[in-house]
């Protein structure tokens, strides 16, 4: 009965995977199911790989809201480590740096994270990504 919010949801994966519990919401409108975040409910937020393409203030403000609205979700975070092997892998499968665009670096990302919320649990992902599990204090 747990409902997710795929917060920068992409293609959609998340949702392919565990199906009807997950609410898609993305930045670009075709990959948005819902209009807007805030007027959901859920019970954890998922957000991959998304916080790089926020400045300070923007993660700040999404914090803010998200605590206003659901003061104990748990986040789950996946944070690129942008490192050579994950160029390698961006080469190896043909893709574009998905990390050019990036303003925030990954310890920067998890500092403001850390700044609202309590760290419950960090595991690596093959070396090229962290995942984080955040509740608010």
């Amino acid at each position: 009965n747990v409902k997710i919010l795929d917060f920068g949801c992409g293609l959609g994966k998340l949702k392919q995977f565990l199906g009807q519990k997950v609410i898609n919401y993305d930045i670009l409108p075709e990959l948005n199911e819902v209009g807007n975040w805030k007027n959901q409910k859920f019970d954890v937020v998922v957000a991959n790989e998304v916080f790089y393409l926020f400045n300070e203030k923007q993660l700040r403000d999404f914090l803010f809201e998200l605590q206003k609205i659901a003061p104990k979700i748990e986040l789950i975070v996946g944070i690129s480590k942008q490192r050579i092997l994950n160029k390698i892998a961006a080469f190896l499968a043909r893709e574009k740096d998905a990390h050019e665009n990036t303003l925030l670096s990954p310890h920067r990302q998890i500092e403001i994270l850390k700044e609202k919320m309590q760290l419950i649990k960090k595991t690596s992902v093959f070396f090229m990504c962290d995942v984080f599990l955040f509740k608010f204090r």
